[in-house]
């Protein structure tokens, strides 16, 4: 698999994930000029903006320091223009679905950080 594939498996596993717990997926990949929107998931009366970081190894480090200031503004741009053009007044989180895929063993493990 090149990095476009398992970046699309990770997002397809949380996906499928969110969906068996009950949310309903309102877009995947909306892309804005400042940056891109994985999955945005409405459970109840809340919103959820998912951003999926998915890995086979550890190379570039541990998944959960792969976030870093500048993505975290670019997300929350994303989020606002997201909100606005869509006219969305809910609560919202921003949650971060670290997803580790064991080759070897065909397993892939799923970490969630709310933000």
């Amino acid at each position: 698999m090149n990095k476009y594939q398992i970046g699309k498996f990770g997002q397809d596993i949380v996906e499928k994930k969110f969906i068996s717990d009950g949310f309903e997926i309102l877009d995947k990949n909306k892309k804005y000029n400042i940056g891109e929107l994985d999955l945005v998931c409405k459970y109840e009366d809340k919103i959820f903006f998912i951003e999926v970081k998915t890995r086979t190894n550890t190379v570039y480090g541990e998944i959960e320091n792969s976030i870093s200031n500048y993505k975290l503004k670019s997300l929350e741009s994303a989020i606002a223009r997201y909100l606005e053009e869509k006219n969305i007044d809910n609560d919202y989180s921003l949650v971060f679905a670290f997803v580790f895929i064991d080759r070897e063993n065909k397993k892939a493990r799923i970490k969630l950080l709310e933000y």
